[in-house]
C-alpha cells in the first residue's frame, strides 16, 4: 500500500466533517421567513373599459359621403370623423349670397332717393305720400337684408353639422354606416371611447364598498400582463343592480399607470383582492418556506425543528402560501429555504 501523507489525510477528514455538518446542521440556513396572520380574501374579477363612451349621431339627413376614421383608429388633430353631402346647403349659402348682394345695392339706391326726398319734404317741393312710401321701401329693404343674414346663419350652422367631429385622442369602437348610405337625423354613425385612462366596472355588497374605501390604497392585479396597478373609485352608483342587489362601482387605473403600461387597453382582465376578517390560526409565509412530501407539509424552524401544518392554498400572485397550524402564532420564524437540513 502507499502511505498516505500526513496533511493530505487531515484535510481529508476535515473534509468529511463539512459534508457532515452542511447536511446534519439546521443552522447553516440563514435566510428566515416571518410568518403572518392571514385575512380572508375576497376576489373579484373585472375588465377594463374606456373611461367615457360616445355616440356620435347624424344631425341631419343625407348621403354619408366620407370618413376620416376607421375601428380602432385614434382622432387626430381638428376632430373631424365623417362627411355628410352639404350640396344643397351649399347652393343655398350662394343663392343667398346673390341675394344679399342685390339687397345691399337696392338699399344703398333707396337710401340716396330718401336723401333727395327728404330735401325735397324740407322745401314743400314733393307730396308727403311719395316720401313715405320711400322711407318704407327703404325699412323694407332693410329688414330684408337683415332677413338675409339671418338665413345666412342658419344654412352655414346646417353647413358644420354635416361634418361630424369628435373628441381629439379619442378611439373608434364601432362604424355604424358606410360611405355612400344615407343616414336619417338621429341615427348614429360612429361609437367612440376615452381610452386614455380606462376603468374597471364591480360589483359590490355594502360591507365589501366599506372595505374598499378603507383602503389607503388600491391595486388591481392584470393577469394578462402580469402587473400590479395602482387604481382609486372613480364612481359610485346611488342606485343598485336589480339582480345582483350589489352597488356598482368603477375603479380608474391611474393616469401614471397607463403611460407605463402602453399594453392598457379596452378587455384587459383585471382582479382585485379585498383582506376581510383575519382567520383563526391561519397565516401566510413565503412559499419557498414549505416543505411538501407525500401530501404533507412543514415548516422548518432555525433550530431545525419541523412544525407540522395545514397547507390551505397559495395567494392569487404564487409568492405565498396560506397555511393552518394550532401551534404556531404570528411572527414566528422559519428557514425561508430549508433545503438539506430538513430531518426525514
Amino acid at each position: 500500500m502507499t502511505p498516505v501523507h500526513g496533511g493530505n489525510a487531515l484535510t481529508g477528514a476535515l473534509g468529511l466533517v463539512f459534508l457532515f455538518f452542511s447536511f446534519c446542521s439546521p443552522v447553516w440556513a440563514t435566510e428566515m421567513a416571518t410568518l403572518r396572520p392571514y385575512a380572508r380574501q375576497i376576489s373579484f374579477t373585472g375588465f377594463t373599459r374606456p373611461i367615457q363612451e360616445l355616440t356620435i349621431a347624424a344631425e341631419v339627413s343625407g348621403t354619408y359621403t366620407a370618413v376620416s376614421v376607421d375601428v380602432g383608429d385614434v382622432v387626430g388633430t381638428g376632430g373631424v370623423v365623417a362627411e355628410i353631402d352639404a350640396t344643397f346647403v351649399r347652393l343655398a349659402l350662394q343663392k343667398n349670397k346673390i341675394a344679399r348682394q342685390q339687397a345691399e345695392l337696392e338699399l344703398v339706391l333707396a337710401k340716396k332717393n330718401l336723401a333727395r326726398f327728404q330735401n325735397l319734404i324740407d322745401k314743400k317741393s314733393t307730396a308727403q305720400a311719395t316720401y313715405d312710401e320711400t322711407v318704407l321701401r327703404a325699412e323694407i329693404l332693410d329688414l330684408t337684408l337683415e332677413n338675409l343674414k339671418n338665413e345666412q346663419e342658419n344654412l352655414t350652422e346646417q353647413l358644420q353639422r354635416h361634418t361630424l367631429r369628435a373628441p381629439v385622442g379619442w378611439s373608434v369602437i364601432k362604424r355604424h354606416a358606410e360611405p355612400g348610405e344615407y343616414v336619417r337625423q338621429g341615427e348614429p354613425i360612429l361609437k367612440l371611447g376615452n381610452f386614455q385612462s380606462v376603468c374597471i366596472p364591480f360589483l359590490f355588497t355594502y360591507e365589501e364598498l366599506a372595505l374598499v374605501r378603507g383602503m389607503a390604497r388600491l391595486h388591481v392585479f392584470l393577469p394578462d400582463l402580469h402587473r400590479k396597478v395602482e387604481a382609486e373609485i372613480y364612481r359610485v352608483s346611488p342606485d343598485f343592480d336589480e339582480k345582483s342587489r350589489k352597488i356598482g362601482v368603477d375603479l380608474r387605473i391611474r393616469p401614471k399607470e397607463m403611460a407605463a403600461n402602453p399594453g392598457l387597453r379596452g378587455g384587459v382582465r383585471a382582479q382585485l383582492t379585498l383582506e376581510g376578517n383575519r382567520e383563526k390560526n391561519s397565516f401566510l409565509i413565503e412559499a419557498t418556506a414549505l416543505v411538501s412530501r407525500y401530501d404533507a407539509h412543514w415548516l422548518v424552524a432555525p433550530d431545525g425543528a419541523q412544525r407540522k401544518v395545514l397547507f390551505l392554498g397559495m395567494t392569487l400572485d404564487g409568492k405565498e402560501a396560506i397555511v393552518n397550524s394550532s401551534e404556531c402564532r404570528p411572527g414566528d420564524q422559519f428557514m425561508l429555504r430549508p433545503g438539506p437540513s430538513l430531518k426525514n
